[in-house]
């Protein structure tokens, strides 16, 4: 795979998805896994997405979310909510009825069809995470991440933005692949695992609150269980 994905930079030097393939094959981490190397997985994932992540891969990651958000909520509603990186809105169809505002952002084209066809967001857009939070106008209560910074290795900058530029406090509830080893690691599948360690130290630098944490199984890949790590924080505002 090495060999050939070499062969196609030979051809093609700026080939993104190439040079993070070959990052995670030979543990190389880099910071974050490249706009159109998601962009593509996601737009060829988009058909298959649902029935293979929730059925056969048993992925419950969303409900077990959802429970947390309510149960630490001490209102009937959650008011406004961001889900980033929703996809085909899984995320979104569980807090929909919490919900005063829904709007959901994704770089899949493709997905967010699916996503509308639920009819669940008030707005959706197809954007770039980082480039989203650097430019949009925000004033959300809860902003969620399920199964999105596995495709971010370094979340100092998702941090730092939703610090500064949301309007109001708020609080941040995300998974991550869990790991026990301490940074954020590019992992052989392409995707990224975080520590608690590592997160802790995000909050310490740019003042979020750690609410809860749990470890839980994400979803079965070759047969198994992927352990992840659940977090709930709360920031202030400047």
């Amino acid at each position: 795979a090495i060999r050939a994905y070499k062969k196609a930079l030979s051809i093609k030097p700026e080939y993104g998805s190439a040079k993070h393939m070959i990052s995670a094959l030979t543990g190389n981490t880099q910071k974050t896994a490249p706009k159109e190397y998601v962009e593509n997985l996601f737009d060829g994932y988009a058909k298959k997405f649902e029935a293979s992540l929730v059925c056969k891969l048993e992925y419950n990651t969303p409900t077990i979310i959802k429970n947390i958000i309510l149960k630490s909520n001490h209102s009937s509603s959650l008011g406004s909510v961001l889900d980033l990186g929703c996809g085909t809105g899984l995320m979104g169809s569980e807090v929909k009825d919490y919900c005063e505002n829904l709007e959901g952002v994704d770089l899949s084209k493709k997905m967010l069809t699916n996503a509308t066809e639920k009819n669940i967001y008030d707005k959706l857009s197809q954007i770039d995470i980082v480039d989203y939070l650097s430019n949009a106008r925000m004033s959300f209560d809860y902003i969620v991440a399920a199964d999105v910074f596995v495709y971010i290795g370094d979340l100092s900058e998702v941090f730092r933005l939703i610090k500064s530029r949301n309007g109001k406090p708020g609080k941040l509830i995300f998974s991550t692949e869990h790991t026990e080893y301490d940074g954020y690691h590019l992992l052989k599948t392409a995707r990224y695992s975080h520590s608690q360690s590592y997160i802790l130290r995000l909050c310490k630098q740019f003042g979020f609150k750690q609410i809860h944490f749990s470890t839980t199984d994400l979803r079965k890949e070759k047969g198994s269980f992927i352990k992840g790590g659940i977090y709930l924080l709360s920031f202030e505002t400047h």
